[in-house]
C-alpha cells in the first residue's frame, strides 16, 4: 500500500492506480475482479505472455509494450494498447488518461481482445489437437 500511495502522490494518479506485485492463490480471482485496466510494464522479451492471455480473457483493456511475442497477442488500438518501450509509466498515464475520457472506444477493444483471446483457451487447444486426429 505504501508504494501504491507513493506511486500516486509522484505520477498525481488520484489514487486510481494500485500496485499488486505478484499474485498466488485466492489472491489471484480477487486480483482480476478488482481491475479495470491490466498494465504489463514488462522491460524485457517475453517468450508468451500467458498473463496477457488471461486478462483478455477476463475481458481487461491491456496496456502493454511491443517486446518479444507480444505483438502476437496485442495488436495496438485494435485488442489492446501498446506503449511507448521509453518511457513506460507515462505513456501508460498517458492512455489511462485517454481511457477515462472515452470509455466507450476502449470497452470494444478489450471485447475484441477477450475474442482474440479465446484462440489460446484450453478448448480451443483441445479442439485443435482432436481435430487433427480425425483428419
Amino acid at each position: 500500500q505504501e508504494i501504491t500511495s507513493e506511486f500516486n502522490s509522484e505520477y498525481q494518479c488520484e489514487d486510481n492506480l494500485t500496485l499488486w506485485g505478484s499474485i498466488t492463490g485466492k489472491d489471484f480471482e480477487a486480483f482480476w475482479k478488482s481491475i479495470d485496466v491490466f498494465l504489463l510494464p514488462c522491460r524485457g522479451p517475453e517468450a508468451f505472455g500467458r498473463v496477457i492471455v488471461e486478462a483478455q480473457m477476463r475481458g481487461k483493456l491491456v496496456l502493454t509494450v511491443a517486446h518479444g511475442s507480444i505483438p502476437e497477442l496485442v495488436v495496438n488500438e485494435v485488442n489492446g494498447l501498446l506503449l511507448n518501450k521509453i518511457d513506460i509509466v507515462a505513456s501508460a498515464l498517458c492512455e489511462i488518461n485517454k481511457i477515462d475520457k472515452n470509455r466507450f472506444h476502449y470497452i470494444k477493444i478489450a471485447q475484441v481482445g477477450k475474442e482474440t483471446a479465446q484462440k489460446f483457451s484450453v478448448e480451443s487447444y483441445f479442439d485443435k489437437l482432436f481435430g487433427s486426429f480425425h483428419e
